[in-house]
């Protein structure tokens, strides 16, 4: 592993900015270290249990395993092109994707990815104080009403701590943790390797791949299409378009891949593999039990960080009038109260964990226009009509981008009638034996109706970059109700 993830120190410096534009001269970085970024937030307990999950759920072999992980993880190629407006723009996704959908009707993919953020927080949230829990009782402590409620409590304001330093200090920190992360996956691996079983399983269908696929794809680069341009709006607008591409697609994809196999290998040792927390643990020697929480914690506490920073700019595009740490700090008291409840009952879990099967629904119908628009625009956008309150290059019909929109919808729909949960399954799925290409028949149908539709009225809109350098922009970037 190269030496570059370490060549530059923490930067502890509270980050002041909003969604508002970054201006050319506090541009900074490389792409480089934006890979870092992704690699420190995949190294992470989650991505192993995940991969034990395939086998465990669709019945594959370990060979068809290793094949939809591959091939699912491309998909972080999907995540470096919707990383392309943040310098392009100069400001987050949630604010550049108001030229697809216009100032008004922004709002709504504005809003199910404000809910979709709260989510996944809750959702490591609760798996980071389950880990501070199991290591109290490593220390003795039995888990009462009130260790769980201080764990609650601690877990809390150390999650605050990251998001709240901002840009700067989360993508440092995280490029610093990459090689110890990597390092107790490398002990993990060691200690599994003389006892996995990989050969032997018969294998699944056709169906049960495209199933291992979709799951895939809602854990890999798809779902973090939304969170892409929040950090690379600092790069320099002049930074190489495919190094930005290709360093989040390595920097997410391969770690992410590697944990994954490495899940799907100890799934063969034990069911309990798919339990990162309690499960898990119990297939290594007992002196690495305390290392492996610790690393645990951390890593949830980590890739939280990404969502809760994502989740406090989201909010700041639906026109919400707070700063962004106010925004955070919003954000993550409904995240921990949800997640307190959770904790305190399966049902509340239950519903999060089922909620979140829906979420490639829309997301990946709205990757593929994001992705497409920025293409049609040639990465050229209007910053000052992005932070109109009315009017502008991109306020389309009564602020509604009707293409847009109903780019959203086709693929939105498309997406759910081919999904296959266990709490649903679209009449595509039923007809074709249950498999499951909800996630890429739902980017590439938004992406390809959106194209159709717009790409006219793009070409004979200015295409020249604008800046706001020299024009007032509204500080919380706020637009129409």
């Amino acid at each position: 592993m190269s030496s570059e993830s370490q060549q530059h120190e923490v930067k502890v410096s509270a980050e002041t900015r909003g969604i508002e534009f970054v201006p050319h001269t506090e541009r900074h970085g490389r792409p480089s270290q934006i890979r870092w970024m992704w690699s420190g937030a995949v190294f992470n307990v989650q991505m192993v249990a995940f991969g034990a999950l395939i086998p465990l759920l669709m019945g594959l072999s370990f060979i068809q395993c290793v094949l939809v992980i591959i091939i699912g993880n491309l998909s972080w190629f999907a995540a470096g092109a919707a990383s392309l407006p943040g310098p392009a723009a100069g400001t987050t996704a949630f604010v550049a994707q108001r030229a697809p959908f216009g100032l008004r009707g922004a709002k709504i993919p504005t809003s199910f990815n404000w809910v979709t953020q709260i989510l996944f927080e809750i959702s490591s949230f609760v798996m980071a104080v389950l880990a501070l829990i199991a290591l109290a009782g490593q220390l003795g402590l039995e888990a009462t009403p009130m260790v769980k409620v201080s764990a609650i409590v601690v877990a809390a304001v150390i999650q605050f701590i990251l998001p709240a330093l901002g840009h700067q200090t989360l993508v440092t920190t995280l490029n610093v943790l990459v090689i110890p992360f990597a390092l107790c996956f490398v002990v993990m691996a060691v200690l599994a390797a003389p006892r996995v079983h990989i050969f032997g399983a018969e294998g699944g269908s056709i169906a049960a791949l495209t199933q291992g696929l979709a799951f895939v794809f809602a854990i890999a680069g798809f779902s973090w299409m939304a969170n892409g341009a929040d950090y690379t709006r600092y790069l320099p607008a002049t930074t190489s378009r495919w190094s930005i591409t290709w360093n989040v697609a390595v920097g997410g994809g391969v770690p992410m891949a590697l944990l994954m196999i490495l899940g799907a290998a100890v799934s063969t040792i034990s069911t309990d593999s798919s339990d990162p927390i309690s499960g898990l643990p119990s297939l290594f020697p007992a002196w690495f039990v305390v290392p492996y929480l610790v690393f645990a914690t951390i890593q949830l506490f980590a890739i939280t960080s990404i969502d809760l920073y994502s989740s406090g700019v989201t909010l700041q595009a639906l026109g919400v009038k707070v700063s962004r740490l106010t925004a955070i700090a919003v954000d993550l008291v409904i995240t921990s109260t949800v997640a307190a409840v959770a904790i305190f009952s399966d049902s509340v879990y239950t519903f999060i964990s089922n909620s979140l099967l829906f979420v490639m629904v829309w997301l990946a119908a709205w990757g593929g226009i994001f992705i497409v628009d920025y293409a049609l625009r040639r990465g050229r956008y209007d910053t000052p009509s992005l932070f109109a309150r009315v009017g502008g290059i991109y306020w389309g019909r009564d602020g509604f981008n009707i293409p847009g929109l109903v780019s959203l919808a086709c693929g939105f729909a498309v997406s759910l009638c081919w999904a296959n949960t266990t709490i649903f399954v679209g009449p595509i799925s039923q007809a074709t034996g249950g498999s499951d290409l909800s996630t890429l028949s739902g980017f590439l149908v938004g992406g390809g109706v959106y194209f159709l539709l717009a790409r006219n009225g793009i070409r004979r809109a200015p295409m020249t970059t604008t800046t706001p350098e020299d024009a007032a922009v509204p500080a919380t970037g706020s637009t129409p109700m």
